[in-house]
């Protein structure tokens, strides 16, 4: 798998390797399932776009992050 991701810090696109892919889309998801879990409304308000774009992300994901984000989001 090749995915290209923007660096934020040094403004350059880069292609991280399938670990460290993962684990940027396992950080990605815990700090939004953190958001929600400090204020549910924001599962309300947004809960049907975060399952959908976590569920785009499960193949990458770690089992367990993808387990976590169905029990917060209810999914």
């Amino acid at each position: 798998m090749s995915t290209e991701v923007f660096d934020r810090f040094t403004r350059q696109v880069r292609t991280p390797d399938e670990p460290q892919l993962r684990s940027l889309v396992d950080l990605s998801i815990v700090n939004e399932l953190d958001v929600i879990e400090h204020d549910p409304a924001v599962a309300d308000r947004h809960g049907a776009y975060f399952r959908d774009l976590f569920a785009s992300w499960a193949a990458i994901a770690s089992e367990q992050v993808v387990r976590d984000a169905q029990r917060v989001l209810r999914s």
